[in-house]
């Protein structure tokens, strides 16, 4: 391959990098919300312990969305579990201070 269209190639990449890594990013959000999607069913339906294990997954794949600790903590609440439901309670409600579902 002629030196020029190797040069051309490493440019091609070099500009899609910004793109690739939106792509990235934007499905593992979409992960993310499924994975709470499913955790807020089975908190509805009162399948606690399986709610809890959704949102600790959606909470590895975003753990900046309070959301998603606000609802691990009242699922740990639900399962008497009040030292984990405080302390994620705690911390949803200084990510989002005021939220009016976090106890």
């Amino acid at each position: 391959m002629p030196m020029c269209r190797r040069h051309e190639m490493k440019l091609m990449m070099f500009s899609l990098r910004p793109f690739l890594l939106l792509l990235l990013v934007l499905a593992a959000t979409s992960c993310s919300k499924s994975t709470y999607r499913k955790g807020l069913g089975q908190l509805d339906s009162g399948s606690y312990a399986e709610a809890i294990q959704l949102f600790e997954a959606a909470a590895v794949e975003d753990s900046t969305d309070y959301r998603v600790i606000r609802d691990l903590g009242v699922a740990y609440y639900k399962s008497n579990r009040f030292d984990d439901a405080i302390d994620r309670l705690t911390r949803a409600d200084a990510m989002r201070p005021g939220d009016g579902k976090t106890l």
